[in-house]
């Protein structure tokens, strides 16, 4: 029997060139209202400090919009946690699961900024093995088991996923019993998605709030009726590089996941579009939605 496709969405909430970002973030909320209704399971939002987006504290953006919406979870992907202290993403992500109860999803990444721009973090020098230990600390906030209580209490954490590319992240989200999002939109061509969550789930250790892997993989590109009519619309200037973006019709996104379903026996997909307007952005979520359900 085939398993539903589970769908949801990334928002980087770009600028266009001679737009206001508070128009910008007016918008993506408004999104959020939209891909609700349209079926979508999730949204969630990037880290990213650059004057091309609208927003660098994606904790504040998942408030506004689940306050907005009813049934839609929301989240991060992914706090750049080698710049925050562990202390206080678990602070805020733990006052936002009990505000909106059972809504909010923490997603964590390992990615970083420009060099000009990293001495204005504190905690900037962190290497891989120190990004390991931050993610634990973190978890260990999160779950109650970490010697200092984290506000508020008796409370329900929100789900953590790591999101990369690489075995890294996998073996990461692995070792510590969190979800793994492969972000097959920043991956190398060396690297299938099949292998990196073949390695998360063969070295997966249950965690008191994930028993079992949960995968998802991030897309990104623009689905339009005409592959000529995706290539005429989508964004110019990405705010991240984006390795591999998919500007195909419906029907190509909808072959792409059922073989992704088979080969990888992943259900959930979470989609980054690229178009470079509000009114394609949206057309493109709406053609996705039908495809793949």
């Amino acid at each position: 029997m085939k398993s539903q496709t589970r769908l949801g969405a990334i928002d980087f909430s770009p600028v266009p060139e001679g737009a206001n970002p508070t128009d910008v973030l007016a918008r993506t909320i408004e999104t959020g209202q939209i891909l609700q209704d349209l079926g979508y399971e999730s949204l969630w939002f990037g880290e990213h400090h650059s004057p091309r987006v609208a927003h660098s504290c994606p904790e504040i953006l998942v408030s506004a919009v689940a306050a907005k919406t009813e049934r839609l979870r929301v989240g991060a992907a992914g706090v750049l946690l080698r710049y925050h202290a562990p202390l206080r993403i678990a602070c805020a992500f733990r006052l936002l699961g009990a505000i909106y109860s059972n809504r909010i999803d923490l997603g964590i990444a390992r990615g970083g900024v420009e060099r000009a721009r990293e001495r204005l973090f504190q905690s900037s020098d962190c290497d891989e093995a120190q990004f390991a230990s931050r993610v634990a600390e973190l978890l260990s906030y999160l779950r109650q088991t970490a010697d200092i209580p984290v506000s508020p209490l008796n409370v329900p954490s929100p789900p953590v996923w790591m999101l990369g590319s690489a075995r890294e992240s996998a073996r990461i989200a692995a070792m510590n019993g969190t979800s793994f999002c492969f972000a097959a939109f920043l991956a190398a061509d060396s690297v299938t998605p099949e292998s990196v969550l073949a390695d998360y789930r063969n070295h997966f250790i249950p965690s008191s709030t994930l028993s079992s892997p949960q995968c998802a993989i991030a897309i990104a590109g623009s689905c339009a009726r005409t592959a000529q009519h995706n290539e005429e619309r989508v964004e110019s200037g990405d705010p991240i590089i984006i390795r591999n973006k998919m500007l195909q019709p419906p029907e190509h996104f909808r072959n792409y996941v059922d073989s992704m379903k088979r080969s990888c026996n992943v259900d959930y997909f979470t989609f980054l579009d690229t178009s470079y307007d509000r009114k394609s952005r949206l057309k493109s979520y709406e053609l996705l939605a039908d495809c793949v359900r």
